[in-house]
């Protein structure tokens, strides 16, 4: 009684905003792999990565505490919205669930298991959020979006400072690569930069920072444009021109003052970044290997660099050298996946790509498959059909506070195609929860749909 008497009076006595909270913890977890509870580091950096990874989960225990005490008759009426209104959140969920258990099926109970607990973190912490009011989710997609944002940036200036002529080649820069540590955990790749720069332009496309100044706007647009041209993620520079085409075509605008904004964010980019790399780069873009890849383009073979399999002998899968140059390898890491794949309805558990192969399998449905098995992979389906059939609605409806989810969902979506994407990173996975959330509210705004309770971030 003692103890639940000091928690209520600490919990009252307390005021912040317990949504800005889980953001900032989830945005300290990213990039934290649980095997450095294994690693030979120091102390302090051993504290550290400990702070960063747990957390999340002490936040959500004492979230459990104050539920369980405190607001229990609230917590019900609130699951049941909940739980009617997000049905494909619970997808998502049901399969991180069935990868779970088929990890302990299989006995793959290495210290990669834990990456678990910082997805549950996850889906607790949107739980309560998308209790929020539609500003406060939007406030916490804006600051999730913007310090991820400042974390890609700060890296690459660092990169820029060291190499002033690496900023047209800054997919070569050497903190963006695999190997690169900071405090024992590796830094983000050039395509994940890439895509955290794309997606905080997607707050200056539709006008939710920099609504006024238009000469600033037009200039931040040229220097991130250029930035992602240099980046060079394929998907990235794919999706970021279909995002003009959508802004030309959809938003509106003044005719002229949509022209100058898309000479600013694509054609200038292009054209300098063109200019400045035949300039500077010893060596076309277009022809780059990797120093440090997995596997060799030079052998015409294909013949991956630590491994007997040969492809020169397969008769029933034959791929031209342009087909493999043009997906990176991906083609052949996927049949090779799937050729080898055993019992189609049982899952491999957790990172099974890796575990079993050695490498990625850089597509999310076939490490979905791979993972979780046939039921898995058809979850998936089902949440990608009705999260798409929503996006449909908002832009037919021309909802344009969903136009910012949307594009986040679709860019993701696309991602998912090459990458593990959602159901691996956690920064995705949170992003992709968070514009979920927050395209459902304004649909059931739009369509008056049933008020839900306040429980916190409540103004006195």
């Amino acid at each position: 009684m003692i103890l639940k008497r000091l928690l209520k009076i600490f919990i009252r006595k307390i005021n912040f905003s317990w949504s800005l909270v889980s953001i900032l913890l989830i945005t300290l977890s990213i990039n934290v792999n649980p095997t450095f509870i294994t690693n030979n580091i120091s102390n302090n950096l051993f504290a550290l990565n400990f702070i960063r990874f747990f957390s999340a989960s002490i936040f959500t225990i004492l979230i459990i505490i104050y539920f369980k005490f405190f607001k229990k008759k609230i917590f019900v009426l609130y699951s049941k919205n909940f739980l009617k209104n997000n049905i494909e959140i619970l997808l998502l969920f049901s399969i991180f669930i069935i990868f779970f258990l088929f990890s302990l099926l299989n006995f793959n109970l290495n210290l990669q298991i834990l990456y678990f607990i910082n997805y549950f973190n996850s889906f607790v912490f949107i739980y309560l959020i998308s209790n929020s009011k539609k500003n406060m989710i939007l406030q916490n997609l804006i600051y999730f979006i913007s310090i991820t944002f400042f974390i890609y940036l700060l890296l690459i200036l660092y990169e820029i400072v060291n190499d002033p002529l690496i900023l047209t080649n800054l997919y070569k820069a050497k903190i963006l690569q695999f190997d690169t540590r900071i405090l024992n955990e590796a830094t983000p790749r050039s395509t994940g930069a890439a895509k955290g720069i794309l997606i905080f332009t997607l707050l200056i496309f539709f006008n939710f920072i920099i609504k006024n100044n238009q000469i600033l706007k037009l200039i931040i647009m040229f220097l991130l444009g250029f930035i992602i041209f240099s980046l060079f993620s394929r998907t990235t520079l794919i999706f970021y021109i279909f995002l003009n085409i959508f802004y030309f075509l959809l938003i509106k605008k003044n005719y002229n003052l949509k022209i100058i904004f898309i000479i600013f964010s694509l054609f200038f980019p292009a054209i300098f970044f063109n200019i400045f790399s035949t300039q500077y780069s010893n060596s076309s873009i277009k022809n780059y290997i990797y120093k440090n890849e997995n596997y060799n383009f030079k052998n015409e073979n294909y013949n991956f660099k630590n491994e007997n399999y040969n492809f020169k002998n397969e008769k029933k899968y034959e791929v031209t050298k342009e087909i493999n140059n043009s997906s990176s390898g991906r083609i052949l890491i996927w049949y090779k996946i799937l050729k080898n794949k055993g019992n189609i309805y049982i899952g491999d558990g957790i990172l099974a790509d890796h575990s079993q192969f050695n490498e990625s399998a850089s597509n999310g449905l076939i490490y979905t498959y791979l993972c979780g098995g046939f039921f898995a992979f058809i979850l998936l389906v089902i949440f990608k059909i009705i999260v798409i059939k929503k996006i449909f609605i908002s832009i037919s409806k021309k909802i344009k506070h969903n136009y910012l989810p949307s594009m986040i969902i679709l860019f993701l979506f696309f991602r998912f195609l090459f990458e593990n994407g959602y159901v691996v990173y956690l920064y995705e996975l949170f992003l992709l929860l968070l514009s979920l959330i927050y395209l459902n509210k304004n649909l059931r705004r739009k369509f008056n749909s049933i008020r839900r309770p306040i429980i916190y971030n409540k103004q006195k």
